[in-house]
């Protein structure tokens, strides 16, 4: 296993959105904004208005205002696909490469609990990128041991 670890893009959304500012029934001025959010998961990460940084919560006043007063469009979309599970084959791969490294069948798990900073009962149920990252925790533990000798 070669690392050629990668960052997950965050998903996003982007609109554009008209809202007006009314008072007593009068449109007093239109405002125009492009509104992106980004998330890692179920949780908001990120916020912007015609590309400038801004909170989650200024983000959401505005797609709201919008949408009482003028009109969102959603123009662009990124949502990454689910990282799939490495599986049994892979999973074996790296039973055997551990197990060359000098690591028992039981320290596989847990070299691979200290790597990611869970519990891990299965190699074959993680993903890619995690599998890498327990490749390379083995990889460095097994030289710190060789260097300590």
């Amino acid at each position: 296993m070669n690392d050629t670890s990668t960052t997950t893009a965050p998903a996003f959304r982007v609109w554009n959105l008209t809202a007006a500012a009314i008072l007593d029934g009068a449109v007093l001025s239109v405002h125009s904004y492009t509104v992106k959010v980004e998330r890692v998961g179920d949780t908001l990460t990120a916020a912007y208005v015609d590309g400038l940084p801004v909170s989650i919560e200024r983000a959401a006043h505005l797609l709201t205002w919008a949408k009482n007063t003028g009109t969102v469009k959603q123009v662009e979309a990124f949502d990454p696909a689910p990282a799939l599970p490495l599986g049994k084959p892979r999973a074996s791969r790296l039973h055997r490469i551990m197990a060359r490294l000098g690591l028992g069948h039981a320290d596989h798990y847990r070299a691979a609990s200290a790597a990611l900073g869970r519990p891990v009962d299965s190699l074959a149920a993680l993903t890619e990128q995690e599998g890498r990252t327990v490749w390379n925790h083995a990889r460095r533990v097994r030289l710190a041991y060789q260097q300590a000798a």
